[in-house]
C-alpha cells in the first residue's frame, strides 16, 4: 500500500512529459532536468500533453512506486500553468490531494501547518 507522510512535499512538473517514460526514465528525469532528489521522499506529479493523466513518482525508502491516474471525463481543468521558474510547482500533501482530483488550487484556501523541527513519530 502507498502511503506518503503528511509532511512530505509533493513537486509538479509543469510542462507535460511523454507517458511512455516508465519508472527510470522518470527518475533521470528528476535528478537531472528538475534538478531534484528523486530519493528524497518527496512525490513528484507528472501529467502527459493531453492533460487525460497524472504519474506520481515516489521513494519509499524501500523502492520506488509509479502510479498513473486516467481521469475519466477527459481532460484535467486545473492543471497548474505557471510558476516561479516557470517549470516545477512545490506543494504539500492537502494540496497534492486537490490536484489529483482535479481541484482548483487557485480557489482553496488552507490552514497553515504548524511543524516544531522535532519528530513526532512515536
Amino acid at each position: 500500500m502507498l502511503i506518503i507522510p503528511p509532511a512530505a512535499k509533493a513537486y509538479v512538473k509543469i510542462e507535460p512529459v511523454d507517458f511512455r517514460m516508465g519508472m527510470d526514465r522518470l527518475v533521470a528525469l528528476t535528478n537531472q532536468k528538475m534538478q531534484m532528489d528523486a530519493r528524497s521522499g518527496a512525490a513528484f506529479v507528472f501529467c502527459n500533453t493531453k492533460k487525460t493523466a497524472i504519474k506520481v513518482l515516489y521513494f519509499d525508502r524501500q523502492g520506488y512506486w509509479l502510479c498513473q491516474k486516467r481521469f475519466s471525463d477527459g481532460k484535467m481543468k486545473h492543471w497548474p500553468k505557471e510558476t516561479d521558474d516557470g517549470k516545477t510547482l512545490g506543494l504539500n500533501l492537502q494540496e497534492l490531494v486537490v490536484l489529483l482530483s482535479d481541484g482548483d488550487l487557485k480557489k482553496m484556501s488552507f490552514k497553515r501547518i504548524f511543524h516544531s523541527g522535532t519528530d513526532m513519530t512515536c
